[in-house]
């Protein structure tokens, strides 16, 4: 697919994409917000977005568990040199994680975790106006991939990238996982005979220059499918000539019609369809819309005239086909029911099946623990056995110890009688022993009081020689007092003569 883009490209990672800037609204679908978040992929990558260009699936899933937002994350690359920016736009690319997922053949959790964490992923257009559906179809992705993204936006079969191609045209040129991808399609877009893209080819024509292993099988479905929508469409324009030409002679027009409706080359818009009416395909198909079929009718009851006698013949089977038309009609509307209700029921069933694979991969989780759980408990078990063999030796040595011990606590027994015996006696000892310290108890109480009387008279002694200091202490303060007084007297009187010698 990206051979296809070779000519003005720059590198991302493994892949490469277009260098021509195309202006274009980010979203053309009203019914939701696309999501503002930015990072740089040169200054502040997600995790996420490294895990998707790594191929590191399992983390990949991991993280948009842990990390929703980062889903829902834009991955912009600008350029470094302004020179080489386009248009005067500084930047490179600008990817959800899931384009960058769906360019690289994941595996479908990756896809549903990237869809769950950000589910409005699959309705948004990267700078290129490219949706993932058209980066899954251009790189082979899965059919469940490819499933579980028309489940998440259908309308994606039926938009065109900036180059006119749909989704089916990136298949047609570049081939699928397998036809039954072809089939999908077409059945979420089916009026893709006529579709061009921007160099004027169809799926088919694009089939048929391709080079890949299923190319005969793509073509074949693509020109089966082509075949039974022109069988439609010629079908009608036969039962408009019919009717413009039914002016011609009666018997001849009666004859011819009789003759052509026996042996079955008559051709009317309802023949062919017919015996495949039943089919998905037939039903899907129909380019032409109710009141375009309306019309289609009245112009031509209106442009036959009024029938005569010979004509009879034409004019009922002309009525007998319009009453098979409005009952296909009806058919189409019933049936168009039953697809839409089974249309529902097939989107409940994926989610069903969407929940079952994580039920599935959560098992698969619980039984590896479970296992490795196992191991586990089977390596406890082994020491658990080891640890028995050694409790058994130490058991044996222990019944041997218990014999010695019993024979042992026979002599204790025995040793026992004779303290008891020691303990007699010792207690009669120990009786005379305490009367003998009560008596001593007596006369250490006595003797106590004894040295309290004197303590407390040699207290009183002790006070009255400190009161006696004390009185002698201030008889000395005087003396002292009265002696310095006199000794100023004297240095008063010496410096009286002192000076009467001068």
């Amino acid at each position: 697919f990206f051979s296809y883009l070779s000519q003005n490209t720059t590198s991302i990672g493994d892949a490469k994409r277009p260098t021509e800037r195309i202006n274009h609204p980010m979203n053309d679908a009203m019914d939701f917000y696309p999501s503002t978040l930015e990072v740089d992929y040169d200054k502040n990558l997600t995790d996420l977005y490294k895990a998707i260009t790594d191929q590191d699936w399992e983390r990949a899933v991991d993280l948009c568990k842990q990390y929703p937002e980062q889903a829902k994350t834009w991955v912009v690359r600008r350029y470094e040199d302004q020179d080489d920016a386009a248009g005067g736009d500084d930047i490179m690319w600008r990817f959800l994680p899931l384009h960058s997922a769906c360019a690289r053949q994941p595996p479908m959790s990756v896809v549903a975790a990237l869809l769950r964490a950000y589910a409005d992923g699959a309705k948004c257009k990267d700078d290129q106006g490219m949706y993932a559906l058209h980066y899954a179809c251009g790189n082979q992705a899965t059919r469940d991939v490819v499933r579980i993204l028309l489940v998440s936006y259908p309308e994606a079969a039926k938009k065109r990238d900036p180059r006119g191609m749909l989704p089916i045209h990136y298949l047609a040129c570049w081939g699928p996982s397998s036809v039954s991808v072809v089939d999908m399609l077409l059945v979420a877009n089916p009026n893709v005979d006529t579709s061009r893209d921007d160099e004027g080819k169809t799926p088919l024509e694009l089939a048929r220059e391709g080079d890949y292993p299923e190319k005969n099988s793509v073509v074949a479905v693509l020109q089966k499918w082509f075949n039974q929508s022109a069988d439609v469409g010629s079908g009608m324009e036969l039962s408009r000539s019919n009717s413009r030409h039914s002016t011609r002679s009666a018997s001849r027009t009666s004859e011819k019609n009789i003759d052509t409706s026996s042996t079955g080359g008559f051709t009317s818009p309802v023949s062919s369809p017919i015996p495949r009416r039943n089919s998905l395909r037939s039903k899907n198909r129909h380019s032409f819309s109710q009141e375009e079929k309306k019309d289609d009718d009245s112009s031509s009851y209106q442009m036959s005239p009024l029938p005569n006698k010979g004509e009879n013949v034409s004019m009922v089977e002309f009525s007998r086909l319009k009453e098979q038309i409005k009952s296909l009609e009806a058919e189409k509307t019933v049936m168009g029911k039953r697809l839409a209700e089974a249309n529902r029921k097939c989107h409940h069933q994926e989610e069903e099946i969407l929940d079952l694979h994580e039920d599935l991969a959560d098992a698969k989780m619980s039984r590896s623990q479970g296992n490795q759980e196992m191991a586990d408990t089977e390596r406890e078990l082994e020491k658990t056995k080891t640890k028995l063999r050694g409790c058994t030796e130490e058991l044996k040595g222990l019944r041997i110890t218990m014999v010695d011990m019993m024979e042992e606590h026979e002599n204790l027994k025995q040793k026992n009688t004779n303290i008891k015996g020691r303990i007699a006696s010792l207690s009669v000892s120990l009786e005379s022993l305490m009367s003998e310290q009560k008596d001593l108890a007596k006369i250490i109480r006595s003797s106590a009081a004894t040295r309290k009387t004197s303590y407390a008279k040699r207290t009183e002694n002790m006070k009255a020689l400190l009161e006696m200091e004390d009185s002698h202490d201030a008889e000395d303060e005087a003396l002292e007092a009265k002696l310095k007084q006199q000794n100023k007297e004297m240095e008063a009187l010496q410096a009286l003569i002192e000076a009467a010698r001068d």
